[in-house]
């Protein structure tokens, strides 16, 4: 597994390209890296706000559900605390 440093005794080591010194060489792979992590928190952030938009959707729809059901209830009785069905 290599490190993001060359090594100056390595003959793999990125070589330094017209006039690129090894300064510039490590700058370039830094920046490489931190654009793949801007990449990766970007894509995590859309994930959180994905699940947030879930949970807030999910959250409303079971409320509903409950409103619905007591409302029901509500209608169901008469007057008289009567349970009344329609057949």
């Amino acid at each position: 597994m290599g490190t993001i440093f060359p090594s100056v005794n390595r003959r793999n080591a990125h070589p330094a390209q017209a006039g690129e010194t090894q300064k510039e060489c490590i700058m370039e792979r830094y920046e490489a890296i931190e654009q793949h992590i801007r990449q990766a928190r970007l894509e995590r952030s859309v994930y959180v706000a994905e699940l947030v938009a879930d949970a807030i959707l999910t959250t409303w729809k079971g409320i509903k559900y409950a409103a619905d059901v007591v409302l029901s209830v509500a209608r169901a009785k008469t007057h008289k605390n009567v349970f009344t069905f329609d057949a």
